[in-house]
């Protein structure tokens, strides 16, 4: 009786864990940390490894995606998946430093095949000639739910005013 007690606890448990893994929320919340990792370059590896991070990224991204940033201003618009993946070579290969902090999720709202995420971050995108990014965002990510994943299909980013304490 009492190793039937147990088996039934343990069973209700694993159900009760699976559920919540696989729910559609925490499918989302994995898919953005996943691409805020692809993003992320190892600067210590030399360029033909970090190119290799295109693969990485192709499952995650829509056949188009809008983008809208502040900086730089080039790379606002509507894009094929094979135009940033080319974007995101050359960046692979030029950035001296390319670094997203683990997401802050303030919302994720799913309708349907839709679902749309705001989250806070810290990002630092650094070329030789320039710095795009140095410090916190907030990021809006809108995914659409196609055959087999969440596809990424909209992101916006904005700068965060950094407010000193009084």
């Amino acid at each position: 009786m009492k190793r039937l007690l147990i088996i039934s606890i343990v069973s209700i448990i694993v159900i009760l864990a699976a559920a919540w893994w696989f729910s559609p929320e925490q499918v989302i919340k994995r898919r953005c940390v996943s691409f805020f990792e692809v993003l992320s370059i190892d600067p210590d590896k030399p360029p033909t490894t970090r190119a290799m991070a295109v693969y990485a990224l192709h499952p995650l991204l829509a056949s188009e995606v809008e983008i809208s940033t502040p900086t730089p201003e080039d790379a606002n618009g509507t894009f094929a998946r094979e135009e940033l993946e080319s974007a995101f070579s050359s960046v692979c290969q030029h950035a001296l430093h390319c670094s997203f902090s683990k997401p802050a999720f303030d919302a994720v709202k799913i309708e349907g095949k839709r679902a749309s995420v705001t989250l806070t971050l810290h990002a630092k995108v650094e070329f030789p000639e320039m710095r795009i990014a140095d410090g916190p965002f907030r990021v809006k990510l809108d995914w659409r739910r196609e055959e087999k994943d969440w596809m990424l299909e909209r992101a916006v980013g904005e700068p965060l005013e950094i407010r000193p304490k009084r």
